[in-house]
Protein backbone atom coordinates (compact mmCIF):
# COMPACT_ATOMS: atom_id res chain seq x y z
CA UNK A 1 0.00 0.00 0.00
CA UNK A 2 3.05 2.06 0.52
CA UNK A 3 3.48 2.71 -3.21
CA UNK A 4 -0.15 3.44 -4.05
CA UNK A 5 -0.52 6.22 -0.91
CA UNK A 6 2.96 7.66 -2.67
CA UNK A 7 2.11 7.78 -5.97
CA UNK A 8 -1.47 9.45 -4.99
CA UNK A 9 0.35 12.01 -3.18
CA UNK A 10 2.73 12.80 -6.32
CA UNK A 11 -0.38 12.73 -8.42
CA UNK A 12 -2.82 14.75 -6.26
CA UNK A 13 -0.19 17.71 -4.97
CA UNK A 14 -0.84 20.94 -5.25
CA UNK A 15 1.67 23.01 -4.02
CA UNK A 16 4.32 24.81 -6.01
CA UNK A 17 7.74 23.43 -5.93
CA UNK A 18 10.86 23.72 -7.21
CA UNK A 19 13.29 21.08 -7.48
CA UNK A 20 17.01 21.66 -9.05
CA UNK A 21 19.29 18.91 -9.63
CA UNK A 22 22.87 18.86 -12.42
CA UNK A 23 21.80 21.76 -14.38
CA UNK A 24 17.97 21.03 -14.56
CA UNK A 25 15.29 22.90 -12.97
CA UNK A 26 12.39 20.73 -12.64
CA UNK A 27 8.68 23.12 -11.74
CA UNK A 28 5.42 21.71 -10.43
CA UNK A 29 1.92 23.40 -9.64
CA UNK A 30 2.93 26.56 -11.17
CA UNK A 31 -0.18 28.74 -12.94
CA UNK A 32 1.66 30.30 -15.52
CA UNK A 33 4.99 31.10 -17.85
CA UNK A 34 5.34 34.78 -17.97
CA UNK A 35 8.60 35.53 -19.54
CA UNK A 36 10.87 33.04 -21.53
CA UNK A 37 14.26 33.74 -23.36
CA UNK A 38 17.67 31.89 -22.87
CA UNK A 39 18.51 34.22 -20.33
CA UNK A 40 15.50 34.64 -18.21
CA UNK A 41 12.35 32.67 -17.43
CA UNK A 42 9.47 34.14 -15.18
CA UNK A 43 7.22 31.82 -13.74
CA UNK A 44 3.71 32.81 -12.19
CA UNK A 45 2.36 30.37 -8.94
CA UNK A 46 -0.25 31.44 -6.46
CA UNK A 47 2.38 32.63 -4.44
CA UNK A 48 3.79 35.06 -6.44
CA UNK A 49 6.39 35.12 -9.09
CA UNK A 50 9.99 33.28 -9.71
CA UNK A 51 12.50 34.32 -11.95
CA UNK A 52 14.70 32.18 -13.34
CA UNK A 53 18.38 33.92 -14.81
CA UNK A 54 20.85 32.07 -16.55
CA UNK A 55 22.47 31.20 -19.89
CA UNK A 56 21.34 28.95 -22.56
CA UNK A 57 17.69 28.40 -20.87
CA UNK A 58 15.54 26.20 -22.40
CA UNK A 59 12.33 24.00 -22.01
CA UNK A 60 13.22 20.53 -22.28
CA UNK A 61 9.57 19.11 -21.01
CA UNK A 62 5.94 20.63 -20.19
CA UNK A 63 3.27 19.73 -19.36
CA UNK A 64 -0.33 21.14 -17.85
CA UNK A 65 1.59 21.98 -14.37
CA UNK A 66 4.96 21.00 -14.72
CA UNK A 67 7.81 22.41 -16.71
CA UNK A 68 11.77 20.91 -17.06
CA UNK A 69 13.89 23.92 -17.48
CA UNK A 70 17.64 23.30 -18.63
CA UNK A 71 20.98 24.98 -19.14
CA UNK A 72 23.39 27.14 -16.49
CA UNK A 73 21.24 28.47 -13.57
CA UNK A 74 22.76 31.15 -12.46
CA UNK A 75 20.24 32.00 -10.12
CA UNK A 76 16.92 31.50 -8.65
CA UNK A 77 14.02 34.68 -7.43
CA UNK A 78 11.21 33.82 -5.88
CA UNK A 79 9.14 37.03 -5.03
Amino acid sequence: MKIFDSLDRYLNEKEYRITFFNNKLNVNNYDEILDFSSDLIKIRHKNGVTKIKGRGLCVSKMLDSEVLIEGEIISIDLT
